[in-house]
C-alpha cells in the first residue's frame, strides 16, 4: 500500500483580524522558548532580575473568544532585547507579588489596549489595562488581573 504525502497545510495569515487561525506556529515556538529560558534562568542564575529570551515581534491571537466580546483578541508579542527583565507586580484579586515578563500588548481589551504579563511561576498570563495607568498607578507594583494559563491559550491553536 502506498501512502500519500500529508499536504502541507498553509500558515495562517495574522494580518487578516476577519478569521480566526487555526493555528499559531511562532506563538507555540515563542511559549517553548520562554518556558525553556526561565528553567535555565533558575537553574543558572536564580537570583539574577534578567532571563535571557530571543528578540522577535510578532501578531498573535491571543484567544479565540476574550471573555468581555466572546471575539479574538489581538495583539502582539514584542521582546525587543535579548536580556529580558523580570519585574515584581501585585496581583488584584488575592494580592500576591508576582515576578512577569513583558510580553507584549492585547489590543483593545478590556477597554483600550492592555500591557501582557507572563509569571513562570504558575504559567500564568496577566494584563494591566493601559487605562489603569492614568487612574490607579500604585507604587511600587502594578495591580494585573488573571487571564488565562499561557499553556491553554497555546493549546487552542495547536
Amino acid at each position: 500500500m502506498t501512502r500519500l504525502p500529508k499536504p502541507i497545510e498553509p500558515v495562517d495569515d495574522l494580518s487578516d483580524r476577519s478569521k480566526v487561525p487555526r493555528k499559531q506556529s511562532r506563538l507555540l515556538a515563542f511559549y517553548e522558548n520562554l518556558k525553556s529560558a526561565y528553567k535555565l534562568h533558575q537553574k543558572e542564575d536564580p537570583e539574577s532580575s534578567t532571563i535571557r529570551l530571543k528578540t522577535c515581534t510578532f501578531d498573535v491571537c491571543w484567544t479565540k473568544s476574550d471573555p468581555a466580546e466572546n471575539e479574538p483578541l489581538w495583539g502582539e508579542i514584542s521582546i525587543e532585547n535579548e536580556k529580558v527583565d523580570l519585574m515584581t507586580v501585585k496581583d488584584r484579586k488575592d494580592g500576591h507579588l508576582l515576578r512577569v515578563v513583558h510580553l507584549g500588548i492585547m489590543n483593545e481589551f478590556p477597554i483600550s489596549d492592555a500591557e501582557v504579563y507572563y509569571c513562570p511561576d504558575n504559567d500564568m498570563i496577566y494584563y494591566y489595562p493601559n487605562e489603569a495607568y492614568l487612574i490607579d498607578r500604585p507604587a511600587p507594583h502594578f495591580l494585573v488581573h488573571t487571564f488565562h494559563s499561557f499553556e491553554s491559550m497555546v493549546a487552542e491553536f495547536v
